[in-house]
């Protein structure tokens, strides 16, 4: 039984690290789409819509506007490039007149068994798989983003998949506001008064002539207070005189620059701005303006940090995870190494866990690995690294470790913690854990070995009756049983 239970753990945990490495590559691919600036819309649309086939597995991607009863294809990917840019569906016929009037996300997994089977669109597009999502631009309709697929999808869709599709309308909505905002800089003097960017214009000598309202919301300063003046003192001091340099050799060489860069309000705030500079110039080729347009990109900064902290940290618990386990883990032998210290790879296992999410349902079974994850940060120190490796293995990195029998009181005071009841509403319940250690340099010289050799002691507690620890040895016969 025993074996049997292990066996199934190993697969369940397989499953899951599966699940956490696409959804951990797909979120680096989305962060480098959002971080590609250099390239056009359109190209990093049909980039988008590729990466949405491949996270989903359909075969079947689609960026639509809703424009009164119809809906238009403003992008596709789909086999042969059977669907085309432009084509128009009446909106009542598709099944995106669903997908707009839901706030959330919509799925199918398998429509002949659904409600879907009477809707027109699925004797008339013979989908059987679709997950889609309505895209809002300022509080405005703008149209949809869904994927779908002829062949029924292999399970029900999940959490992280729905909020990876928001990740990707949100991000798709931001560009289009921004070329719409970048489209209204180009127009006449009306758009320079009302547009929200921020708009500067500077005589050759590079002193303010005019500025528009939105340069006085976004920087603080009346056009009173700094008209005749340099730009220059709206430095935030973040970036260095090479930074500078190059921008004005850029302006210099092709009449313009733009990209990001920090600026500093009137009340000493920074802020990342979009700029766009250029020059223009008179029949003789000199100089007669420059022209700054910028526009406060905070909110996208913001969403680039998130995305970075989605890349490194489990979503459930707020742990690291395994992509930036590996790098602590990687940095901890960088430092061991040089300063010849030693430290200790914790490999965790929660027994019972399976059976908790069976008995009482999978929102109880994410408190308790909440919890879990909360003890873990408790017991140990700052300088040290706790991970949800996947499912419910947990590791931890314990920095600068003297001898052996201090890493067995960490683990003994872990064994202890996780053990302890969690409460949810008026019921409670329990698990216990099982931990590997290895210890550097004594039990490998590398990631892999330190990993490997925790693992390994780590089914050895588990098979020795759980709640315990062990220490690796390379002659399991000499390892030592230790528990709490």
């Amino acid at each position: 039984i025993i074996e049997e239970n292990l066996k199934t753990e190993v697969r369940e945990r397989r499953l899951a690290e599966k699940e956490n490495k696409q959804n951990e590559q797909a979120l680096h691919e989305l962060y480098g789409i959002s971080s590609s600036i250099h390239q056009d819309f359109d190209t990093r649309l049909e980039r988008l819509l590729i990466l949405g086939c491949q996270r989903f597995g359909m075969d079947i991607g689609i960026l639509s506007k809703i424009n009164g009863d119809e809906y238009k294809v403003v992008d596709a990917v789909s086999p042969d490039n059977g669907l085309k840019k432009g084509t128009v569906f009446p909106l009542a016929k598709t099944f995106c007149q669903i997908t707009i009037s839901k706030e959330e996300p919509i799925s199918y997994s398998y429509m002949a068994e659904s409600e879907m089977q009477t809707h027109p669109a699925y004797a008339e597009f013979k989908l059987e798989a679709y997950i889609g999502t309505r895209i809002m631009i300022d509080g405005e309709l703008y149209g949809t983003l869904n994927f779908s697929s002829p062949a029924p999808h292999d399970r029900d869709f999940i959490q992280r998949e729905f909020d990876f599709l928001q990740l990707m309308g949100e991000w798709i909505g931001t560009e289009i506001l921004r070329q719409r905002t970048e489209t209204k800089l180009e127009q006449a003097s009306t758009v320079f008064n009302n547009t929200k960017d921020g708009i500067v214009i500077t005589d050759a000598d590079r002193n303010i002539i005019a500025v528009n309202k939105a340069f006085t919301t976004i920087t603080g300063y009346t056009e009173e207070e700094i008209i005749g003046k340099n730009p220059r003192f709206l430095k935030s001091d973040r970036h260095d005189q090479t930074f500078y340099k190059h921008l004005w050799d850029s302006i210099s060489s092709t009449g313009q620059w733009q990209g990001d860069i920090w600026n500093r309000r009137k009340n000493g705030e920074i802020i990342p701005v979009w700029q766009n500079i250029s020059a223009a110039k008179d029949g003789n080729g000199n100089v007669k303006n420059y022209t700054s347009v910028f526009s406060d990109i905070s909110s996208i900064k913001q969403y680039e940090e998130q995305l970075k902290h989605a890349a490194h940290h489990d979503a459930l618990t707020g742990l690291a995870n395994r992509v930036l386990f590996g790098i602590h883990l990687d940095h901890s032998l960088q430092i061991a190494k040089r300063n010849k210290k030693s430290f200790a790879l914790l490999f965790l296992d929660l027994d019972g866990f399976k059976e908790v999410n069976d008995s009482m349902g999978h929102n109880a079974g994410d408190q308790l690995l909440q919890c879990v994850a909360q003890r873990l940060e408790n017991c140990i120190r700052d300088e040290d690294t706790a991970a949800r490796f996947g499912g419910d293995e947990f590791t931890v990195i314990l920095e600068e470790v003297d001898q052996a029998t201090d890493v067995e009181v960490v683990a003994a005071k872990l064994i202890n913690a996780i053990s302890e009841p969690v409460v949810f509403g008026d019921q409670s319940t329990s698990v216990t854990t099982s931990i590997g250690i290895s210890l550097y340099p004594e039990d490998g010289q590398e990631s892999e070995e330190l990993m490997h050799a925790a693992d390994s002691a780590m089914f050895k507690a588990k098979s020795r009756g759980k709640n315990n620890y062990r220490l690796y040895s390379r002659s399991l016969e000499d390892q030592v049983e230790a528990t709490p």
